[in-house]
């Protein structure tokens, strides 16, 4: 069913991903056949166990925070699959620097790219992500909801910077019906990119 329990028919997919409209992602999958969504997740780089079944539209497969800003990249990015690194640069006590390279490659075309970053724009222009919202800044983004409110997530980016917010509680207990990706994690997303600009104009 829909996160509001309000149908509004045919609506296009920019439309569904801006107010998270489950049913017409899941139609779209139906459509495109599982198998097709499963290879082409597979080209992207997609390597976790994906269970069959049309409520992989909806986000089942299990990702961690670092797995979701890894397959974020492809967006900002023009297409880029990008291996987030922990430490960039190690310097010894004897003054030896290693240096470490985040790992590359291309996986979709920069214009398929460009139409998600519209589309994920206006999740926060007028979508379920107006809370994630930076005034001056291009934020692309989209919110997540899991069943009984464990999960909230917002996962978005600017021209310049990737963000994963995620909030639960470490024993997968519910939240208050109230904490939604939007309303619970886009608002630290705005915070963090306000002060982040503030600091670094």
């Amino acid at each position: 069913k829909n996160y509001k329990d309000d149908y509004k028919g045919m609506v296009t997919i920019r439309n569904a991903i801006a107010h998270s409209r489950n049913l017409a992602t899941i139609n779209m999958v139906s459509d495109m056949g599982f198998e097709n969504v499963v290879n082409g997740l597979h080209r992207l780089g997609f390597t976790e166990n994906i269970a069959p079944g049309l409520s992989i539209a909806l986000g089942t497969v299990l990702f961690s925070p670092y797995d979701m800003a890894k397959y974020f990249t492809i967006f900002p990015t023009g297409g880029i699959l990008t291996n987030p690194i922990l430490v960039r640069q190690v310097v010894t006590p004897q003054g030896e620097t290693f240096r470490y390279e985040n790992k590359r490659r291309q996986v979709d075309t920069r214009e398929q790219t460009y139409l998600m970053t519209s589309m994920l724009e206006d999740v926060v222009r007028y979508g379920t992500g107006t809370a994630a919202r930076v005034s001056g800044v291009e934020i692309a983004g989209k919110t997540g909801t899991t069943n009984k409110n464990i999960d909230a997530w917002f996962i978005g980016y600017s021209p310049t910077v990737e963000t994963v917010v995620w909030f639960g509680h470490d024993n997968n207990t519910p939240m208050r019906r109230s904490e939604t990706g939007g309303r619970a994690a886009g608002q630290v997303f705005r915070y963090f990119y306000e002060d982040l600009f503030r600091i670094y104009p």
